[in-house]
Parts: C-alpha cells; structure tokens; sequence
C-alpha cells in the first residue's frame, strides 16, 4: 500500500512518497526556485538557426529558452500541386510573438527548452488544443478498455481538440473521464483569456504547485492515508479530493510536536537522496555520479560476498542493484541519459535477467522510463523522461572551493595562483609595496619556502607583507596596494 507525508511551510514544501514502507518518490518545492515545466508563455523569438531548426525565445528568466521548430504546426498554403493544397511549417523570426509551454526545466548552462504545442494535464486526460490526436496511456494495455476511452473522448471533445487518456482513467467511471475533460477544457479557455493580457515575455499559466500535483499525479487507488501537517493546506486538500471524488478518509492532519518527516522515520531513507554512495541492505553499494551530459550509476559487491561460488554471488548482487537503482532514479529524480556499470557476469540468461528485473522495476515508475539494453562493453542504458529539476538541485548549490570539481588544489597550486595574481596586480598597479592576505595553510607554506623572495623581493625590488586571515577560503587573495596601510600596521605584518 501507499502513503504519502507532507511537510509544509511559508518557503518550501515537500511530500514523500512511501511503497512497502519505503520512500519511492521524494518532491520539493521552492518559492525562491518555482518549477518551470508545464507553464505557459508569452515568448519573444529572440533569433533563429536554420540549420539546427532551433528558435531561441526570450520568456522573461535569466536564459532564453530553447524551442525545436520541427514542432511548429503547418500551415495550409492558398496555392496548390496537382489540385491539393500544399501544407508548409510555420516559419519563426526574430521578433515575433509565440505561446510556448516549458517541457524542461533549465539545467546547468543550459536554458529551458519550450514547446509550441501545449498541453495541459487533469486528473484522468491531458488536452491537446489545436488537435486531432486522441491518444490512450501505453500503460493501458487491455484493448478493450483503450478502445473504449478513445471513443469516449471522441465523442466528448470540443471542435479542434484532442486529448490524451492517462493511466489513471483505466478505472475511472465515465462520468468522472467526462467531468475531468470538461474541467481542463474550461480551465483552457481561461488561459487563452489570460495569454491575450499577458504582456510579451510574461506568465500566461502557471502549472499547479506541489499540493495541487500531488492530488493530480500521485493520488492512486491503492492510497492508504495522506497526511499533512498544515491545517491550511488539510482544508484545500479536503477541497481537491471532493472535486477529484476521492474519499476523503484517507486525509489525516499530523499536529504533533515532533517534525513530521523524523515522526514517521523518513528522514534516514530521505539522506540518501544527496549521498555519493548508497548502502544497500545485503552489504553492496551504489555509486552515483551526475554530470551535464548523463548519470553514471556503478554497482559494487562491498560486503556481500555470497554463499556459493563467484558468478552466483555477482549475480545476485547485480539484481538487488537493478530493483534499488530503479527506486534511486525515481527517488532522486534522474532525467535524460543513465549508464549503470554492473559488475561483469559471464552468463548471457545472468544479462538478460538483470535487464528484464530492471524493466520490470523501472514500470512503477509515472515517467517514462526506457531500458534500451546493454551495450558491447557490458554497460546498461536507461533514458528517463526529464520533468521537474532534480532533488539534488534544490538542497545543494557548487562550491566555491573546488568550482564544482568536488575536489581542491593542493598548497603547492595555491601558492602559485598567489604568484599569477602578484604578476597581474604589479601589472596593472606599479607600486613597491603591497599587502598579500591569504588562508592561514597557504600563508605557512609561503613562509616554508620563501618562494616569492627570489622573483618579487630581489628580482624586482617589491617588499611584500603577508597577513593570515582565517575567514579566507583556501582558494582566496587579495592585495593591496601597502599605501592604504598606515605604517604602524605594516609593523605588524610579517614581511617577506
């Protein structure tokens, strides 16, 4: 069964997911860091490359967003070939006014990418405007049941309106598919009215917050309880399940002294969302390294070392792997191209029933995930859907010490970043003196070695002072022209 915890307040709000008393799923949202995916803009074509059939549009954030322009619709040309009217894509240029919709969210140097097809999401069916496309869930695999909500939606859908049948319509009543399609047709309406207000570069839409997504995207059948610790927020809940027609005995409100996520004994599962390293319980572990480009995920024995012989052991482990790597996607919320190195089996059934086990974990997951096979050097590829930022982006930013390296200089580079910021002070400053204030560690190994007296102090007739400061991070300096300091002070320096 599912339960599902959220901790709310002013700045931030989460929810976690728990399956068989495990976190599945953990979502965070920031007011000082909004989800992007899923809203509307009034965007600007900024400027266009027609070789790469790309647009870049401005909407108002710090990047301009990226927009495909094989996704423009066609237009009907009034001229005609052999008696048919001939059909062109829309063309963009600089300067011209869009509605785009944000299908990913901005990462790293990169801006979001947009869409000009827009959709937007109910509880059992997603509108296309400007549409013919009736679409079913692949996760709805009875035929029958696919026919039939194609049909319904059919006859149901404005003029020039497609829709798409989610999962969770399977089993929903027809009167319930119907009143949600009504609901998003309404609300579609309104954001047409709304974007015809919306200055150019402006928010036309803004997809649901995290409470809203929560009843939309992760409200299931098999929901146990939903507990919430704001009484504010157990009020609109109470709302969203009547409009939505689910019971609302599952709702609970938590108003104890003890944080929430700790009462519940979330918060050991939740630590390893940000951790390198995750231990598994049969004593192996996973590595987990994420770049710009994709994740890589390594599988290693640790511990476990088995009961018989060495392929047997290897192969256990990499099963209980692919169904803890499955749940670390979902729960971090790993996007776009994953590697996973599992450890080498000898065996071709070993192969392929790792890879079904990882298929068949990766199913629970509500985005799209795809387990495209293993390639010839015995590494597994998975491409999942990418949507909200992930988990990690919201709780830890790059350090300034290492610039995103995840590791530091050694004292040797850092004294001679010292003597390249010397070079290029005296440089751009002709002076005799100066005031070099560094990290205590850099400091004793300047003095160690009396490294600048030979280049500055005799070789270019500079006197330098060198003063401790234990606030300065490893890698910070500043100089100083020795002018600014009265000479009672300089006395006070330890002079090189």
């Amino acid at each position: 069964m599912k339960k599902i915890y959220i901790d709310s307040y002013p700045t931030r709000a989460a929810a976690v997911v728990i399956e068989d008393g495990r976190v599945v799923e953990f979502l965070a949202e920031k007011d000082r860091t909004p989800k992007l995916v899923g809203n509307i803009y009034k965007g600007r074509v900024v400027n266009t490359l027609q070789g790469m059939k790309a647009a870049f549009v401005d909407i108002g954030l710090l990047k301009n967003a990226y927009l495909d322009m094989g996704e423009l619709p066609f237009e009907v040309s009034k001229a005609e070939f052999d008696g048919e009217k001939i059909c062109r894509p829309l063309r963009l240029a600089p300067g011209a006014v869009i509605m785009c919709q944000v299908v990913k969210e901005q990462f790293g140097t990169k801006g979001p990418r947009v869409s000009p097809v827009v959709s937007i999401p109910g509880r059992y069916s997603v509108i296309v405007p400007d549409s013919a496309m009736f679409l079913v869930s692949r996760k709805i695999s009875d035929l029958s049941r696919r026919a039939e909500l194609e049909a319904l939606m059919r006859a149901n859908a404005a003029p020039n309106t497609g829709f798409i049948a989610r999962t969770l319509a399977e089993d929903a009543s027809d009167e319930e598919i119907i009143g949600d399609m009504r609901f998003i047709t309404d609300r579609w309406e309104k954001i047409k009215a709304d974007y015809e207000r919306t200055p150019v570069k402006g928010l036309a839409y803004a997809d649901g917050d995290l409470l809203i997504r929560t009843i939309r995207d992760l409200i299931t059948p098999d929901i146990e309880e939903l507990v919430v610790n704001n009484a504010a927020d157990y009020e609109r809940f109470r709302g969203l399940l009547d409009r939505c027609g689910i019971p609302n005995e599952i709702l609970k409100i938590y108003d104890g002294d003890e944080y929430i996520f700790a009462r519940y004994g979330i918060i050991p599962q939740i630590k390893t969302v940000l951790a390198r390293r995750v231990d598994m319980d049969n004593g192996g572990y996973l590595i987990i390294d994420r770049t710009e480009a994709l994740t890589v995920i390594d599988v290693n024995t640790g511990k476990f070392v088995g009961e018989t012989d060495l392929q047997d052991t290897i192969f256990k482990m990499n099963m209980a792997a692919a169904e803890e790597i499955a749940r670390q996607i979902r729960l971090r919320n790993i996007g776009g191209i994953i590697i996973i190195d599992f450890i080498d089996m000898r065996r071709k059934e070993c192969r392929e029933a790792v890879i079904s086990k990882l298929s068949e974990c990766v199913k629970s997951d509500r985005i799209k995930t795809s387990v495209l096979g293993m390639t010839q050097l015995g590494l597994v590829e998975i491409t999942r859907r990418k949507e909200c930022s992930v988990v990690n982006d919201m709780f830890v930013v790059e350090c300034p010490n290492c610039e995103g390296m995840g590791v530091i200089f050694v004292d040797e580079v850092l004294v001679l970043r010292v003597r390249e910021a010397l070079f290029r002070f005296f440089e751009k400053n002709p002076c005799d003196a100066v005031v070099i204030t560094v990290n205590p560690a850099v400091a004793k190994e300047i003095n160690a070695y009396n490294i600048f007296n030979r280049e500055f102090v005799k070789g270019k007739s500079k006197t330098l002072y060198l003063v401790e400061e234990a606030s300065f991070e490893l890698n910070s300096v500043d100089i100083k022209n020795a002018r600014a300091f009265p000479q009672e002070t300089l006395d006070t320096f330890v002079k090189l």
